[in-house]
Formats: structure tokens, C-alpha cells, sequence
């Protein structure tokens, strides 16, 4: 009952209604017979009838019951029944259709820019900025090394005679404590002009000036006794090899030469 007031209000707006009703028995333990008693006789509004296939086509008879539903199915399309099942196929609107593939395709859109683009170009562009930090640390690397002068490089023979000349220089001797010395040894009466130190030689030439002839005399012969190296006298700060050497050039200037050791 409640469905055929669906059908006739809600479906046709009371234009139409059910009065007949056609039952088909697809259950094996249920006989036409039971279906009749039970369910026909009951709907007293209806003409409830139940199909018997057996009686309509004789080919029911010798088919198996599993094969009932989709003969009949097949078996409708051939045969012009009387009774017309009417109903009302509701579609879609082609705009409603057509809206809803744009949203779609709209959604797919953002989708793709928000998920692989906007990634993609914020990738792209930190790649150009390393590519770019790194170009610039290149050149900079490349200007420092044009700026830093080059480390020359020595044979064999320079590196040896280097190394000789090095040895010489650790060997030579250093005349300065034997100037401090000589200096020492100067009274109020004497002085130093100038001086002069050969080292190939191992020479100290000194011009010394004093008040008198005997004070300059004095002074050669205390640094001698001082420093020089005398027989039979083992000292360290005895430096002086030989007597000292003298020339006056004039009364008061004289240009003494001493060896040292």
C-alpha cells in the first residue's frame, strides 16, 4: 500500500495509479499455490496475479530453476506483454554535468600547482642560487690564487749551495762582542773616530784620537794584555791573535789594525 501511494503521488502527482499486480515465483519453497493464498488474497485494492512460466512457455518447463530469472529476462524482450511498467528516468542536466567536470578539473589544477609546481619552481630556483654562491666563491678562489705570489722552486745545486752558504754564516764569527770589548777600554782620554770590521779578513781597523801620543800608546797596550793571546795564558775572552798594527797620521790620530780569532 505504501508503495503504490508512492507511485501515485510521489512519482505521478495523482495522475495515475497501480491497479494490477503481476507476482513471478523465482523461489523453489514456494509453490504458485502458497504465493496465491498468502499474499494475493490480501491485496483486495489489486488484480494480484502469479505468473506461472510453465503454463506460459512451454520451454520453462525443461529449463532448471537457476536458469528461470534470466530466460525471462531475455525471454520479455520477444514477447508484447499488455501490462506497461511506466516510469521516469531523471538525468542530470548537461550544465550541472558540464559544472561539475569544470570543478574537477579546476580541483586538479590547483592540486597540481600546489603539489608539483610551486615545489618544483622553489627547488629550481634555491638549485640557481647555490649555482650561483658557488660561480662566486670560484672566482674568488681564482683571484686569490692570481694575487698570492708563486713559491719559487730551487734545483739541486742552488738548494746546496744554500745550504753552504747558510753553514758559512753559522760558522762566522761575530765581531760585535769584540767592538764592546774595545769600547771597554776607552778612558777619558781617548776615543773612536771611526771603525772598520773586515770579516774576510778577520780584521778590526780602528781610528782612535787622543789628548796625547802616550795616551794612545797606553790604550793599545791595555787592550793587548787585555784580550790578546799570549803564551802560556789560556783564557776565553782572549780574542786578539797578534800585536796590534799602527799607523799614526798625525801626532794625536792613529789607525791601529787588530787580528781577531
Amino acid at each position: 500500500m505504501i508503495n503504490a501511494n508512492y507511485y501515485k503521488y510521489n512519482l505521478r502527482k495523482g495522475k495515475a495509479e497501480i491497479q494490477s499486480l503481476i507476482f513471478f515465483n523465482f523461489n523453489p519453497d514456494l509453490s504458485t499455490y502458497q504465493i496465491e493464498q498468502g499474499l494475493c488474497s490480501k491485496l483486495l485494492n489489486y488484480k494480484a496475479k502469479v505468473c506461472d512460466l510453465y503454463i506460459e512457455d512451454p520451454l520453462a518447463k525443461i529449463l532448471p530453476f537457476e536458469c528461470m530469472l534470466p530466460y525471462a529476462v531475455a525471454r520479455n524482450r520477444q514477447l508484447v506483454s499488455p501490462v506497461k511498467f511506466d516510469f521516469k528516468l531523471d538525468r542530470m542536466k548537461q550544465l550541472n554535468l558540464f559544472a561539475n567536470y569544470l570543478f574537477i578539473t579546476a580541483f586538479f589544477i590547483i592540486s597540481a600547482t600546489l603539489l608539483v609546481y610551486i615545489p618544483y619552481f622553489s627547488l629550481n630556483e634555491e638549485i640557481k642560487i647555490e649555482q650561483n654562491t658557488v660561480n662566486a666563491l670560484q672566482n674568488q678562489l681564482q683571484v686569490l690564487i692570481e694575487e698570492t705570489p708563486q713559491q719559487p722552486t730551487f734545483s739541486v745545486i742552488q738548494q746546496n749551495y744554500s745550504n753552504a752558504y747558510q753553514f758559512l754564516i753559522d760558522q762566522e764569527i761575530d765581531p760585535k762582542p769584540f767592538m764592546i770589548d774595545l769600547m771597554s777600554e776607552l778612558n777619558s782620554n781617548v776615543f773612536i773616530e771611526s771603525y772598520q770590521i773586515k770579516s774576510q779578513t778577520k780584521e778590526i781597523v780602528l781610528v782612535l784620537r787622543g789628548n796625547t801620543e802616550s795616551d794612545l800608546f797606553e790604550y793599545m797596550i791595555e787592550v793587548y794584555e787585555t784580550y790578546g793571546v799570549i803564551d802560556g795564558i789560556d783564557e776565553d775572552i782572549r780574542w786578539i791573535l797578534s800585536e796590534p798594527t799602527y799607523k799614526f797620521n798625525n801626532p794625536l790620530q792613529v789607525e791601529v789594525t787588530i787580528r781577531y780569532a
